[in-house]
């Protein structure tokens, strides 16, 4: 809970780059979760399943996807 305070105070956001990571992804977004709903994700052009993951969290995170 303090951690959560902290990030809101100084407006912090967390950025997580990710290609082909559908074995960690969905573990990784849940625990950045539980500090800071300020989440962006960079999809590089994954050609997994890490689109149908990143949508489960939608609309709490922001998404960024490159071809």
């Amino acid at each position: 809970m303090q951690l959560q305070k902290e990030f809101e105070r100084y407006g912090c956001c967390v950025i997580i780059p990710t290609y082909n990571n559908e074995r960690t992804l969905e573990q990784v977004i849940s625990e950045v979760l539980s500090y800071t709903r300020n989440i962006i994700i960079v999809n590089d052009g994954a050609t997994d399943s890490t689109f149908q993951i990143i949508q489960k969290f939608k609309p709490e995170i922001d998404v960024i996807t490159h071809k």
